[in-house]
């Protein structure tokens, strides 16, 4: 930016020694340097996070003691603290309770017949039990490795304190564990009750909400 912007005051300041004329080579010339510099103060306003990303990676890498972890905890700033009060609630059990029974009545909404529910179980079970085990039940390196490159940064679980980081930033090691277990929990047909579990977060539906209404935010699982 600097080299356009000093080309661009360096015009300028010809222009005006020239009487500011709206036409002719000079004046064309200001125009044609104005409007570089505006683009390149534009392109790093626009791609400013990812140049400020490519120099925070180019120090880690030439500086191998500094904290990885916690430099680029400061350079995502600060998380925004958490509401203290919702619908009036100001207890954190509280304000766990008015979510819980929010999404329980949206997700108990939809009537369902329980008897029928246990014969369509039932039919699943038969025809894994039927199908035996091929190819289809393993979970390769390959897909587990395609599954963490979609994955987005700082998520976590709400529960275990597990973090999608830890996922991406793992050695492929790991994905070859994860897929040996994922093929042998569909092999055996069965899933442990810490894979069963399941968090659901209330997130705020954007910016600029009332944050201690309970119907501005949406439950993420």
């Amino acid at each position: 930016m600097l080299p356009a912007r000093d080309k661009s005051m360096f015009w300028h300041n010809i222009w005006l020694e020239c009487g500011r004329p709206r036409e002719g080579l000079v004046a064309d010339i200001i125009r044609r340097t104005r409007a570089q510099y505006h683009y390149a103060v534009r392109n790093i306003k626009n791609n400013s996070s990812d140049i400020i990303k490519q120099r925070f990676a180019s120090a880690i890498v030439e500086n191998r003691n500094r904290d990885f972890w916690r430099e680029s905890k400061k350079l995502n700033g600060k998380a925004r603290d958490t509401q203290r009060t919702v619908d009036s609630h100001t207890q954190n059990e509280h304000i766990a309770d008015v979510f819980a029974k929010k999404y329980e009545d949206l997700y108990t909404s939809v009537r369902y017949d329980e008897a029928q529910m246990d014969v369509l179980r039932l039919e699943i079970a038969e025809k894994v039990e039927e199908s035996g085990y091929d190819s289809n039940c393993l979970v390769t390196f390959h897909d587990i490795t395609n599954a963490v490159s979609k994955l987005k940064p700082g998520k976590r679980d709400g529960n275990l304190g597990l973090s999608s980081d830890h996922v991406i930033n793992a050695c492929d090691e790991l994905h070859v564990h994860i897929a040996l277990l994922l093929s042998s929990l569909v092999v055996h047909g069965y899933v442990t009750d810490e894979l069963s579990f399941s968090t659901v977060l209330p997130i705020p539906k954007g910016k600029h909400l009332n944050y201690s209404d309970s119907t501005n935010y949406r439950g993420i699982g």
